[in-house]
């Protein structure tokens, strides 16, 4: 069982380029046409680079960038797709 101590917080930006999803920050920077593939690509990228510790679980807070909202509907929607992946390790 993890405790609130027991977690990492890894924050990172969400955005979609017209064909896959892309999660990034200066850590890594992952892809995927599907959320469901962005975020093994995500998991993927964070044990390559050494980030995904093995006796953690880490959220992975993805902030939606807002510029792929249409300006007209961001005064509606400034939290629209902000996501949180959990990893149990």
């Amino acid at each position: 069982m993890f405790g609130k101590n027991d977690v990492i917080r890894i924050d990172a930006t969400l955005t979609h380029d017209g064909k896959q999803w892309i999660a990034f920050n200066k850590s890594f920077n992952a892809a995927g046409v599907s959320l469901e593939e962005l975020d093994e690509q995500v998991k993927l990228q964070l044990k390559q680079n050494g980030i995904l510790p093995s006796s953690k679980k880490v959220h992975v807070f993805m902030a939606c960038d807002n510029e792929i909202i249409p300006g007209w509907m961001r005064p509606f929607h400034n939290h629209y797709f902000n996501r949180i992946l959990e990893i149990n390790n």
